[in-house]
């Protein structure tokens, strides 16, 4: 703000015009703590001195279409109309309104210092990718745990599908060694020699003809044959 007062101050016209320029902007875009800085009564006696003194008729012939510094002020006073705590520059342009100075007629719109504008693109998006890399930033180490957590459960549920398999194939294992003994038995008790041929039963064991009498005819017929 130092470097700005002295701008405004210099003896070159186009220097001054710059620096007007530069303030107008600041005071409409950088908020309360440029207002404070301009609503001071050294501010204010110097910023008035500009339209009066003998030094500055220059800058105001220089203007393309009005006292570039009356519009910047008139526009100011418009601002801070119903702001007391900047009652100061209200007061500065009524006292030059007095005095004969011509202001130009003010647009209400011109005056809306906090009226909603676009947004620099290119900010925006480095603003942006700022936030959002810092949000990556923080919820990596969140990350990192989650993944060790997934990594671990996925272990654990591994480890107890092995066991499960593991019991099951020894089941099996015993079932079947239960089933195989329990076949070696039943053939153990079979015991194939009593099942055996014992030899002709007794009513044929002999020959026909040692039942029959010697004089039956049909011993003698066997007896013949």
């Amino acid at each position: 703000m130092v470097a700005m007062r002295k701008r405004i101050q210099h003896d070159n016209p186009h220097v001054v015009m710059h620096a007007l320029l530069v303030l107008d902007a600041c005071v409409k875009n950088c908020g309360h703590k440029i207002h404070a800085e301009i609503a001071t009564r050294e501010f204010m006696e110097e910023f008035k001195n500009l339209g009066i003194g003998s030094q500055y008729e220059d800058v105001c012939r220089f203007a393309p279409k009005v006292v570039l510094f009356l519009s910047i002020l008139a526009c100011w006073a418009m601002a801070f109309a119903n702001k007391p705590e900047y009652k100061i520059v209200v007061d500065t342009h009524n006292l030059m309104k007095l005095a004969g100075f011509d202001f130009p007629s003010i647009k209400e719109a011109d005056a809306m210092f906090s009226a909603q504008v676009r947004v620099c693109d290119a900010c925006y998006e480095k603003i942006s990718s700022k936030t959002s890399e810092t949000k990556v930033v923080k919820n990596e180490p969140l990350a990192s745990t989650s993944v060790k957590e997934d990594i671990s459960q996925a272990e654990k549920e591994k480890l107890l599908k092995e066991k499960e398999e593991e019991d099951l194939a020894l089941a099996l294992a015993i079932s079947q060694s239960e089933a195989e003994a329990k076949d070696a038995a039943s053939l153990s008790s079979y015991n194939p020699s009593e099942m055996g041929y014992k030899g002709a039963a007794p009513s044929i064991a002999e020959s026909p003809s040692d039942n029959l009498a010697v004089d039956d005819p049909l011993a003698r017929y066997f007896e013949t044959a």
